[in-house]
């Protein structure tokens, strides 16, 4: 049998990675593809540790580093089982929840939540819902068992529905979503299948402080194949801050309890004497506000307060330019671009702000994060077009379309001073959505209009008939690939592809791709 996992805790910057990344790579030189197995939390610290891989094993010729994140490693087993399956992405998820909503408001089955099912907030609640449930794996009939043991309500009862109906859709068409497509790959290491990875010498679990339960099972299932297993958690001596390492703590205890034996190694914190204040700070932050030590230097950290983010950023942009400029004052050195670096815990709502504030002051950057392709100008009209179409026009997104550089139909009369004639007419009409009530408002006026604007506003009608013509022959709603169809369809009927710059033709080829 092999040996029980090794556990090492530690703090930020002991070297629990360091740690194990010496045992890792040193083992590269005996070690074939697939005996070596690294579990990352994210893409991006998959990335950074394969680089790190790289640099420690520079005379091993390391083919196949074996770094993969719980999805990336549910990807390689069912492709190595050779099981046709069917994934289904974010997109597709989306569509596919946001047509059953539709479906149970249609039918009257939606009471609680009629007054906010055709609105995108609440498809993005219910596709959060399933997602945590089905991370923790809770199925629809635990869900309401659950709710009924502690009295369910038609808020419970419609929640079930819409779980019930998008699971029962996904296992009639043999549809796996992320989180369905590792609980395939778990059953299937249960079942005994060796591949990807017959002979595995060593495991490594490293950046987590917790795992979900199928999660657990899968490093559990692995590390009994494994020669020498290590999982990596944060965690410091005492009990000062036992509420920031809690989570970590009963993870541990999780391990324990499932794999008997484990060893546990404590490894102590690092100090190099270089920043007291910070060191400070790292020993101190989020510890018993009753216990608070006061650090004697508070050199070299500067608190800035600002009421929103955007205005964060500038005060931020406007301290980093003095740095490029002026030079550090407190020791006198010139600063560079690569000699600073702004940390956000997340850069999917910061990042358009980020490149705005920086591009404004003159501020050469990097960001982490590349620009989405939704977000590219050509796409982002064309999605907002579907989007349009989907959600039966509503006010603020037919407003955006009509106020698009890019949208120029090739209809007979239509000019700027045509569209901007219909906005004000759509403004007017105020009405929240619905393309046939908003078409039926622009006929009677237009009937009804002074012979003097007749023309005009029945100009305005028919540009508006047309639209809903254009947009008609979309699918219905389709799963992908058909939305890719649907963006070209739409993109080459309102003539989206006759003055392309050189940026929306490279984005309109990579999302082809």
């Amino acid at each position: 049998m092999p040996p029980p996992p090794t556990l090492i805790t530690g703090p930020a910057a002991s070297g629990k990675t360091s740690l194990a990344l010496a045992e890792y790579a040193a083992r590269f030189s005996a070690v074939r593809p697939g005996q070596a197995l690294w579990m990352a939390p994210s893409g991006r610290a998959a990335t950074q540790i394969r680089g790190q891989i790289l640099a420690a094993a520079p005379r091993a010729a390391v083919l196949a580093p074996g770094v993969h994140t719980f999805a990336g490693l549910a990807a390689a087993v069912v492709q190595a089982s050779r099981q046709p399956v069917r994934r289904i992405g974010p997109l597709e998820k989306r569509v596919l929840v946001a047509r059953l909503i539709d479906e149970a408001r249609r039918s009257g089955r939606l009471r609680h939540f009629h007054a906010v099912a055709d609105t995108r907030g609440f498809i993005d609640l219910i596709l959060q819902f399933i997602a945590e449930w089905k991370r923790l794996e809770i199925w629809p009939d635990d869900f309401r068992s659950a709710a009924e043991s502690r009295g369910r309500t038609a808020k419970d009862a419609e929640l079930a529905m819409l779980y019930e109906s998008y699971q029962a859709t996904l296992t009639r068409r043999q549809w796996f979503d992320a989180e369905g497509l590792i609980w395939l790959a778990r059953a299937q290491l249960r079942d005994g299948q060796a591949a990807p990875f017959p002979e595995l010498r060593i495991l490594v679990a490293d950046g987590f402080s917790d795992f979900t339960r199928t999660e657990h099972e899968i490093l559990e299932l692995l590390a009994k194949r494994s020669e020498r297993s290590l999982i990596t958690l944060p965690d410091e001596a005492g009990d000062e801050r036992s509420d920031l390492f809690a989570k970590a703590r009963r993870t541990a205890t999780q391990i324990k309890s499932r794999q008997p034996g484990c060893c546990i190694e404590q490894l102590p914190p690092r100090s190099s004497g270089a920043w007291p204040a910070m060191e400070h700070l790292e020993r101190r932050v989020f510890g018993h506000p009753r216990q608070v030590v006061q650090s004697n230097d508070a050199r070299r950290i500067e608190i800035l307060a600002a009421s929103r983010e955007l205005g964060e950023l500038e005060m931020i942009a406007t301290r980093i330019k003095s740095l490029l400029i002026d030079g550090d004052s407190d020791d006198g050195r010139a600063v560079a671009p690569g000699d600073i670096a702004v940390v956000y815990r997340s850069l999917d709502s910061v990042a358009p702000l980020v490149r705005e504030a920086f591009e404004r002051y003159g501020i050469p950057y990097y960001l982490e994060k590349a620009e989405s392709l939704s977000a590219t100008p050509l796409v982002s009209a064309l999605l907002q077009l579907l989007r349009l179409h989907a959600e039966d026009w509503p006010h603020r997104t037919l407003l955006s379309v009509l106020n698009q550089a890019y949208f120029r139909p090739p209809w007979a009369g239509w000019s700027t001073r045509a569209a901007t004639a219909v906005e004000r007419a759509v403004r007017a009409m105020q009405l929240p959505r619905g393309r046939e009530a908003l078409l039926k408002r622009s006929e009677r006026a237009a009937l009804s209009a002074p012979d003097d604007l007749k023309m005009d506003v029945a100009a305005q009608h028919r540009f508006l008939a047309a639209l809903r013509e254009e947009l008609a022959s979309l699918p219905e709603r389709a799963l992908a690939p058909d939305w890719l169809a649907s963006l070209e369809q739409v993109s080459r009927a309102l003539g989206y592809f006759r003055e392309l710059s050189a940026a929306d033709a490279s984005a309109w080829r990579q999302l082809q791709e």
